[in-house]
């Protein structure tokens, strides 16, 4: 049987993707991350909330390959459940302002007129504000914990997927497919989600890649400063600012956690730049 025309396009695009420089590293670190998300309670040696005293502040050992904290807890078990709440932050934040975002963009940019200058100068408001500054405020405002600094990290990615969806759709209201669905009298909603929709794939694909990158360092930062994961659910903001406190006494607590966000991150933004690279047409691999 032959394979259909999308199914031979995503595995052509996987291919270029995977020729990229750095993307199979990028890709295995991710695919780490969503394993150890998964899969916590079964690779984690020790239970991540169980406070041992007799076994405090220990070095690295081959029983404890990242040391233990002040509290006698495994290092690497919280480690690996911690990704869930970093991965889990990423992906439903992420959500939130795709959803959220892309609506408002299609929108604007469909229609244009008063619907477009509000929803914009909405969206500049927002922009005007640093990120990292305005979830702080917006988590401080609901609450404490890793649900609202959720929906605070999804809040502040609304107006970068809004005005990009926004500038595709400008891009896209004057293709001759759009142009040819309007001269049959198709209606705007069809038009809208059936045919402009479908063909922004590649530049969302592309932000939402980023866009989990940056939410997983928002999470990290607010529950750095307290106002995200709430002990003792493990969080790697959290024990990095655990470790702080004892960075000349035992510099793995803030050493371990402080590079699972760098390398989580930077996978996620490496992996995007895989996929542009990919699926833009000008660049060559």
């Amino acid at each position: 049987m032959l394979r259909s025309a999308p199914q031979a396009y995503w595995r052509w695009v996987l291919g270029r993707i995977w020729r990229v420089r750095l993307a199979p590293f990028s890709l295995i670190i991710v695919l780490i991350a969503i394993f150890m998300a998964i899969f916590a309670g079964v690779i984690a040696p020790d239970s991540p909330t169980h406070a041992e005293l007799g076994d405090v502040l220990l070095s690295p050992s081959l029983h404890h390959p990242m040391g233990t904290d002040d509290l006698g807890r495994d290092v690497l078990s919280r480690i690996i459940y911690g990704t869930r709440a970093s991965l889990s932050a990423g992906i439903v934040a992420t959500g939130i302002g795709l959803t959220i975002g892309a609506t408002l963009g299609l929108l604007s940019g469909f229609f244009l007129g008063p619907v477009d200058t509000i929803l914009m100068r909405v969206m500049d408001a927002l922009l005007a504000f640093p990120g990292l500054i305005l979830a702080l405020a917006i988590t401080a405002a609901l609450g404490p914990s890793l649900i609202n600094a959720m929906i605070a990290i999804g809040v502040v990615s609304v107006p970068r997927f809004a005005r990009l969806v926004r500038g595709q759709v400008l891009t896209l209201n004057d293709a001759d497919y759009v142009v040819s669905a309007r001269s049959i009298g198709a209606r705007n909603m069809r038009i809208l989600f059936r045919h402009i929709g479908p063909n922004m794939l590649t530049p969302i694909i592309i932000q939402v890649s980023l866009s989990v990158a940056f939410a997983i360092l928002t999470e990290a930062s607010l529950s750095f400063l307290g106002l995200g994961v709430q002990p003792p659910t493990p969080s790697w903001g959290f024990m990095l600012n655990q470790g702080r406190d004892y960075i000349s006494q035992a510099p793995w607590l803030a050493i371990f956690p402080g590079v699972t966000i760098f390398l989580v991150v930077m996978a996620f933004n490496l992996l995007g730049d895989a996929v542009r690279d990919a699926l833009d047409p000008r660049l060559r691999l």
